[in-house]
């Protein structure tokens, strides 16, 4: 059985990006103590989930490994907060959701357009990498943030009532959209081990 690792030093998306893998005959193995955190320093979300895949690999070199970055895109401010959604500023999501609706201002709907991405890379123990792209287009609102919602609580996909933030839970997003391909390629990839 091949260990899989996921590079994540966030403990609630290392639970998510696992439970797309659970059915998989992998074991699934946290991230070891000694493996310092990495600083995305990549100019788009598949350089930084390589970065992250990439650093890993140097201590569990035998081990799949499945790393994943994700952001908003807002096209009004060329594509802020992109790569820095995260850590942009200082302070909660919702503290940075705000300063993306203050910075559009009063800009009518048709010049709030906004994607969330999200990469997911592979390393595979044979030197094997693979990249899933996953997006969903849509608009910002013109607020208020939704207490404890932040980016997803803003985010209108196709109409006023349908936030992000409402189909997180139904594992139908940009995340989920890049992981389901890692799937299918880790699939692949077990069959022909």
């Amino acid at each position: 059985m091949h260990k899989l690792v996921i590079a994540t030093w966030n403990k609630e998306k290392r639970d998510e990006l696992s439970r797309y893998f659970q059915q998989m005959d992998v074991s699934i193995q946290s991230l070891r103590g000694d493996i310092p955190d990495v600083k995305e320093t990549g100019a788009t979300f598949i350089e930084n989930a390589r970065l992250k895949a990439e650093a890993v690999r140097q201590y569990e070199p035998t081990a799949i490994i499945v790393a994943e970055d994700s952001g908003l895109c807002v096209d009004a401010l060329d594509g802020f907060p992109n790569v820095r959604t995260a850590r942009f500023m200082e302070g909660t999501d919702d503290e940075r959701a705000a300063k993306v609706l203050q910075r559009l201002g009063d800009r009518p709907m048709s010049e709030r357009t906004a994607v969330f991405q999200s990469a997911v890379v592979i390393l595979f123990p044979d030197g094997l990498m693979r990249t899933a792209v996953g997006k969903i287009e849509g608009w910002i609102t013109y607020g208020p943030v939704k207490d404890g919602q932040g980016y997803g609580g803003i985010f209108i996909l196709c109409d006023e009532q349908l936030l992000a933030e409402n189909i997180q839970m139904a594992r139908c997003n940009h995340c989920s959209q890049a992981i389901r391909q890692a799937v299918y390629y880790m699939e692949e990839w077990l069959v022909t081990v």
